[in-house]
């Protein structure tokens, strides 16, 4: 009867262990930091953009953090509107070099002062050249390198998915993940060159 008695035990602690496990394993899968400068963040197959990093930036920091976070880098936040100022304290906030130059990064703050939106775009072909050279998209590896500076539809589709409703023929939403792209179509302009932005916001269920 002891004997019995201890299996039981045995495999309800073996239970135990692999529930617990289980659960850290889901939540590693939504905390873990993906840094979009070092990683292949659209190779992943299970992300969302609470777990998107862009030169150290996340959703939810603050005014501070992210200020801090930038000027480690060599960079700062100055204002969009009416022209550029340091420091930014408006809602929206253009990211600068050391240089002054728009690296292809805008910044959202919600009321709170805490990010609420990090939008990514891809710098125009025919942009200054010191422009060229800043534009965070040449330091993406692989994958989302290629969905930047090669970007295609059917390359979304295959990355992404099925879009949320909502979506348009310009803007392709999925909220799950939390991104939106809005891409500027024109038949005078190949698809690869077209007007590029990708948004991280906070995820959503469809």
């Amino acid at each position: 009867m002891k004997i019995h008695y201890y299996r039981i035990l045995f495999m309800v602690a073996l239970l135990g262990i692999a529930a617990v496990s289980q659960v850290k394993g889901a939540q590693s899968a939504t905390t873990n930091v993906i840094e979009i400068t070092k990683a292949d963040l659209f190779a992943n197959r299970s992300w969302n953009s609470t777990q998107v990093s862009v030169v150290g930036v996340r959703l939810g920091m603050t005014r501070d953090e992210v200020r801090k976070q930038l000027r480690s880098s060599g960079m700062d936040i100055v204002g969009t509107e009416p022209r550029p100022t340091a420091p930014c304290l408006s809602e929206g906030c253009d990211v600068l070099n050391s240089q002054h130059v728009y690296v292809g990064i805008t910044i959202t703050f919600d009321p709170a002062n805490r990010v609420n939106a990090i939008s990514v775009e891809r710098i125009p072909s025919d942009a200054g050249l010191s422009v060229r050279k800043a534009a965070i998209v040449r330091r993406f590896k692989r994958l989302t390198y290629s969905f930047f500076n090669d970007y295609s539809s059917a390359l979304r589709k295959r990355l992404f998915g099925s879009e949320s409703l909502g979506s348009d023929p310009d803007i392709h939403r999925y909220d799950r993940l939390g991104i939106e792209v809005v891409i500027s179509h024109s038949q005078w302009v190949p698809e690869k060159e077209s007007d590029l932005s990708v948004t991280f916001t906070k995820p959503k269920a469809d």
